[in-house]
């Protein structure tokens, strides 16, 4: 090294030619990376970097801009390597040694550095004011974005793609990362993607390490929200990402396609699976735009093409990416033909876990590749496919299950408790893995204590997070819900008045198929049924829980709307199975006839009936929707009145069959003989027919119209009578049924 820094000593007082100054700068530089001797120069030999940077004064004293601009670039590369490989403290201490930031902050002032040499002074500046305080950090930020803006200004991309590409690295050291994609965003640089994606090839080698940087742009620009929100209005970037995809994966470009794989990935990541039953408007609209974006790859064929990797492809880091892509909903995983692919990347996440549990931040090279990832990052991907039974199944053990609890006795962030939360909510939909967790009598109070049913942890989780908000009560809740560890009794805000809680009929849905079930609500209310629905009710509840438990249990039937979407939603299961636990009656209701049922959804379905709710013959649907509901109700109101009679006192059967002879087969009238017989009767029937205690006109209902209606109930049709007292008596149609059915009762035991 003595050699190269006296050639370069001597270059720089002697001023011969650039070249000489330019070519021993990066003789150094190549000379640090072989023998790693950074941190000798940084404390023995700095003298030599005083020495460039009092050439780089001189050069613009003597308005010699055209070798100061020549000799930037490689000064900038020497400081970045000292800073990025050698000792933090003695690079630190070279700045404040050398005042490197007074005399970097001088050559800003100079109006005469201007357009590339001022972009890379405005680098070596951000590269020091990472390394250390800097007072001029936000005037440096502000010039930086003024100077990344004017290189753009002409949206000339592609002449300047390498600086701009540098840019995210000025950026990121003065802490303003999200800034890149905001101008970025500004300057329209997705479209100008689009078209570069989108272009013919005769060869896609020969421009592989260009279209590497356009993509590396785009993956570090998504750190912006305003970036990547604005793919929302560019929505045929999905459809040409993946149709660029299958061009990479085509030609066996494995670098191109885990760049295509991790820009796909970072779009999609944060966007809600489902929406939560208690978000907002706002929530549920940008989930909306979020479906339309995942729409969009879907029908450019993702799901195809994701398969084709996990099959085909020998390289270890594709298929981890493309793993990752498809836990947001794509690729059929859930399929058992595809459960092998889910099967290997889990062997990998579980190596991978068990290295690195006790730090969730550390970074670990994937398997077979100089490609580095986080515990966070594996645990996202494994939470997302918690939806796919094969991987609850495959997770539904011991040993899995202590190393994922293990997590929480560090402290976690949020973002990372609510991840590890959600893969206990979905392993607790499964038998085994619900006894293992409950053994765990620890970890269960420390549910517990996050679902604020008591004030403090056990000592084995007391440094985990402790701000329990909303989403973690929520989760933790539903974890005990699930595992039958918590009372379903709800809290209530608002209670339903007594006409509100009759004969409910719920219906369970996915946000996916509002617009469908709005219509289905509608045309129920306006057959006077008592709709129960989460957009109504849910503001009357302060848990997400309580109101579905508490939906179901008043519910006399359970109308589920049943989708891919509903397959996939947790709230959605639980929903569904308490009601199956619960004995409710289910009419299911497929918002798609080619919808085909799986795993555990298949398996509550099994060969009962289904009705249709989809376009264009909504209206109809409706109507026979409405049609069977009144039969199934009429039917359960007439076996509720069997089983009544049948569990009647000995005394009143044997009247009731002693006086059946004639009546068993055809109704005959008999009215009631006289106020006593009446009001055995009324109370007898009086929780069925407490409705009656609300009626405005009292007078309608009494001993002698009782009377005439067991005459009408003999001689009309079920029907024809049914429709008889909704427009009598003014009654919702439940409740003419339950009527119906007390009166068939008197018929058959006169």
């Amino acid at each position: 090294m003595d050699d190269i820094l006296e050639a370069l000593d001597k270059s720089l007082r002697d001023g011969p030619s650039d070249d000489d100054i330019t070519g021993s700068i990066r003789a150094l530089i190549s000379h640090l990376k072989d023998v790693r001797s950074y941190d000798v120069l940084l404390k023995d030999e700095s003298d030599i970097l005083d020495a460039i940077l009092i050439f780089l004064r001189e050069q613009i004293e003597e308005g010699n801009l055209p070798s100061f601009s020549k000799c930037m670039v490689p000064i900038l590369g020497l400081f970045t390597v000292l800073a990025e490989n050698g000792d933090s403290k003695l690079f630190a201490d070279y700045i404040e040694r050398s005042s490197l930031r007074d005399r970097l902050d001088d050559l800003l002032q100079q109006d005469i550095i201007q357009g590339r040499s001022r972009r890379i002074l405005l680098k070596l500046c951000a590269l020091v004011a990472w390394e250390s305080q800097w007072s001029t950090g936000e005037k440096l930020h502000d010039l930086g974005r003024k100077s990344f803006t004017d290189l753009m200004r002409n949206n000339n991309f592609q002449s300047n793609i390498l600086e701009i590409n540098m840019y995210h690295a000025f950026f990121t050291a003065v802490k303003r990362e999200k800034d890149f994609g905001d101008c970025l965003n500004e300057m329209k640089f997705i479209h100008a993607l689009v078209g570069v994606l989108s272009s013919k090839r005769p060869n896609l080698e020969d421009y592989a390490e260009d279209l590497e940087i356009w993509i590396e742009i785009h993956i570090n620009a998504l750190a912006s929200d305003v970036y990547k929100n604005s793919i929302h209005s560019n929505l045929e970037l999905p459809e040409i990402s993946t149709q660029f995809l299958s061009e990479c994966v085509q030609n066996g470009n494995n670098t191109l396609t885990v760049l295509l794989l991790t820009s796909m990935a970072n779009i999609l990541e944060g966007q809600p699976l489902n929406v939560p039953l208690n978000s907002d408007t706002v929530g549920k609209e940008l989930y909306a735009k979020y479906k339309e974006v995942r729409d969009r790859f879907t029908n450019a064929g993702i799901d195809e093409l994701l398969i084709r990797i996990l099959s085909e492809s020998d390289s270890q880091i594709v298929k981890f990416h493309a793993v990752n892509v498809a836990s947001y909903g794509f690729g059929n995983l859930e399929e058992k033909s595809n459960s092998v692919y889910v099967e290997e990347y889990l062997n990998v996440a579980r190596d991978f876990l068990n290295e690195n549990g006790e730090t969730p931040g550390k970074l670990m090279f994937i398997p077979d590749s100089d490609i580095s990832t986080s515990c966070y990052n594996v645990i996202a991907t494994v939470s997302r496919l918690m939806i796919n039974d094969t991987v609850k199944d495959l997770c539904a053990d011991e040993q899995f299950l202590k190393l994922v609890v293990k997590f929480f006795e560090k402290p976690l962030d949020v973002s990372m408790l609510l991840l590890l939360l959600n893969i206990i909510d979905h392993l607790a939909f499964s038998k085994t893995a619900r006894s293992i967790i409950e053994k765990q009598e620890d970890f269960m109070e420390f549910l517990q204590y996050l679902g604020k049913n008591t004030p403090q942890p056990p000592k084995r989780f007391s440094s985990c997070w402790q701000d329990r908000n909303a989403e973690v009560i929520q989760v933790s809740n539903g974890i005990l819900f699930t595992m039958k560890k918590v009372p379903t009794s709800p809290e209530v805000i608002q209670p339903a008045s007594e006409d509100e809680e009759d004969d409910l009929v719920m219906i369970s849905y996915n946000w996916n198929s509002k617009d469908r079930v709005r219509i289905l609500r509608r045309k129920l209310k306006e057959a006077d049924f008592n709709v129960w629905i989460d957009e109504e009710q849910m503001p009357r509840y302060n848990d997400i829980n309580a109101a579905m438990s508490d939906a179901v249990e008043k519910a006399r039937v359970v109308l589920a709307t049943i989708s891919e979407d509903y397959y996939k939603s947790k709230n959605c299961r639980k929903e569904l199975e308490y009601a199956d636990e619960m004995d409710k009656p289910v009419m299911f209701i497929k918002t798609s006839h080619s919808f085909r049922p799986i795993g555990w959804l298949g398996l509550i379905l099994g060969k009962k009936l289904w009705h249709v709710l989809e376009e264009p013959n909504i209206e109809k649907h409706c109507e026979e929707i409405i049609d069977a509901l009144e039969k199934l109700l009429q039917k359960k109101a007439s076996e509720k009145a069997e089983s009544s009679k049948k569990t009647s006192t000995p005394a009143s059967s044997s009247k009731s069959e002693n006086s059946n002879s004639s009546l068993k087969c055809v109704k005959e009238y008999k009215k009631f003989a006289d106020e006593d017989e009446y009001k055995k009767w009324l109370k007898k029937n009086g929780d069925e027919l407490k409705f009656m205690k609300s009626w405005r006109n009292k007078s309608k209902f009494n001993r002698h119209s009782v009377n005439s209606l067991i005459k009408q109930c003999t001689d009309k049709s079920s029907n024809e009578f049914l429709q008889f007292l909704r427009k009598e008596f003014n009654l919702k149609t439940p409740e003419a049924m339950t009527l119906q059915a007390a009166l068939d009762e008197i018929v058959c035991q006169k």
